[in-house]
């Protein structure tokens, strides 16, 4: 798949999808931070074409990659950018999930939420 990316043409968006997946294959290999590279890479990607949807999801893998790769304030901060973005794309299935890690990375094992480390909001590139 790496190799037919190089020659793959078309929009930006089937750029990124495919690296988004390449990023989630990555994850699910165990090799958290080759993952984060390219779900980054699909990420700007999504900028740049505008792709809400898009963005939102490669936010959500890149804060669970974040997240294996031990980076647990960056995947809170990436994890809140996809809540945001799924939350204004009406996607209240993908929030709810988010809303649940957000939470477990908030609490502190055997503590109460809210007394955890703190979780802030990626800036963001769109308006």
């Amino acid at each position: 798949l790496s190799k037919a990316l190089g020659t793959l043409s078309g929009t930006e968006n089937v750029r990124a999808d495919a690296i988004q997946n390449l990023g989630r294959v990555d994850l699910a290999s165990g090799r958290p931070h080759k993952a984060i590279a390219r779900l980054t890479e699909a990420y700007l990607l999504q900028v740049s074409s505008g792709d809400l949807s898009g963005q939102a999801t490669a936010l959500k893998y890149l804060g669970q990659a974040q997240r294996e790769a031990g980076q647990e304030d960056r995947a809170g901060e990436s994890l809140a950018a996809a809540l945001v973005l799924f939350e204004k794309l009406r996607a209240d299935v993908e929030a709810e999930e988010i809303r649940s890690t957000l939470k477990a990375l908030t609490q502190p094992p055997g503590g109460k939420p809210g007394h955890g480390a703190s979780v802030h909001m990626m800036p963001s590139s769109q308006s």
